[in-house]
């Protein structure tokens, strides 16, 4: 099946001549991947079965994932109203976009929880399971030529983004999980209702205690440490989006910068709940100084999942920032005019730049 898209698309010149409305209305049918999980999937088992007194035994098969003649397409109803303007001839620009996207018939991927199943996975759509995005994008721009030889530009751009996860009938869809020692198909993060895709469920990590052993939130009050005190604590899907970018340029001389950056998202260290915890140390393996971090924690600690591994991500990292060379070569180029006069003139070739980076 190939993507389908419906919708009605509008643009609108405001009097002005720089300024633009537009909008955009309807639904958005997405497939997703991978294709044809409306099939059933069978792999070869690499054993054959002797059915036979003689001759080549037939090769065996194993059934991965059941046929659902029901599955149904994504489909995603969106919303776009947008503005573009234009100020003082050209040299202040913008956009401001709204948006917002609802999914439902959220395709999938399940494995049964009884270990005696036919199949080893199986697709389906989540009945009245819904995905909200909406939110803001901004930019300006301001650009200016100073002479014959000086030109700048500076512009930024935003964007406020609102997830959540509507009517899922599970406690946690997990789309992570650990990996390491002790840890393997542990969930990290994952679908979880009220909360943006990509949330954290994990144990409160609240401290060591005077056993030397992790402390953590007791979420049900019945003193006992389990997976039923897990809580949503932060999301790996940021909530801003952010970039600043400047130019200038003098002559053959060219400078650009440009900063990009997100904010309201964490990620976990999957790599420090493996390795760097203390009983890492009583074991003479390599570790780090944060598995001493803890003068009080015991060196039979346990390292399960949980927030002591979540860390908070703002960045604001440069992403180009060098300056560059820009050089017009010319050539002479000698035309005979007619009786025997000649004419001398310069033939530009195409501007070549030249960046110069600090190795």
């Amino acid at each position: 099946m190939d993507h389908q898209r419906r919708g009605l698309y509008k643009e609108r010149l405001l009097p002005d001549q720089q300024s633009k409305v537009k909008s955009r209305l309807g639904p958005d049918g997405q497939p997703g991947d991978p294709r044809q999980k409306t099939q059933p999937l069978f792999t070869a088992s690499g054993g054959t079965y002797p059915l036979y007194e003689s001759g080549t035994y037939p090769t065996g098969y194993t059934y991965v994932r059941p046929a659902n003649p029901d599955l149904q397409w994504e489909v995603s109803n969106q919303t776009d109203i947008g503005l573009e303007f234009g100020l003082f001839g050209g040299a202040l620009t913008g956009t401001v976009d709204y948006f917002r996207k609802t999914s439902n018939h959220i395709l999938l991927k399940g494995f049964p929880a009884d270990p005696v199943q036919p199949a080893q996975e199986y697709w389906s759509n989540i009945k009245n399971m819904t995905v909200d995005n909406n939110g803001l994008e901004a930019e300006l721009n301001f650009s200016k030529k100073i002479g014959k030889d000086m030109n700048f530009s500076i512009g930024g751009n935003i964007t406020s983004i609102h997830n959540e996860v509507k009517n899922s009938p599970y406690t946690v869809i997990t789309t992570g999980s650990a990996q390491g020692s002790g840890l393997t198909s542990a969930t990290i993060n994952g679908y979880v209702n009220g909360n943006p895709i990509g949330s954290f469920y994990l144990l409160k990590y609240i401290g060591i205690g005077d056993n030397g052993l992790s402390k953590y939130e007791d979420r049900d009050h019945d003193n006992i440490i389990s997976d039923k005190d897990r809580q949503v604590l932060g999301t790996a899907l940021p909530n801003l989006l952010y970039g600043v970018y400047g130019n200038f340029g003098f002559k053959g001389f060219s400078l650009r910068a440009n900063f990009n950056g997100i904010s309201g998202n964490k990620l976990y260290d999957n790599t420090a709940n493996t390795n760097f915890y203390k009983a890492r140390l009583a074991k003479s393996v390599n570790t780090s100084s944060a598995a001493a971090a803890e003068p009080k924690e015991s060196i039979n600690n346990a390292a399960p999942v949980s927030s002591r591994y979540a860390q908070e991500r703002r960045l604001l990292p440069p992403e180009q920032s060098f300056p560059g060379l820009r050089i017009r070569h010319q050539k002479m180029e000698h035309r005979q005019m007619g009786k025997g006069h000649s004419h001398l003139r310069h033939r530009s070739e195409p501007v070549r730049h030249y960046q110069i980076r600090r190795l």
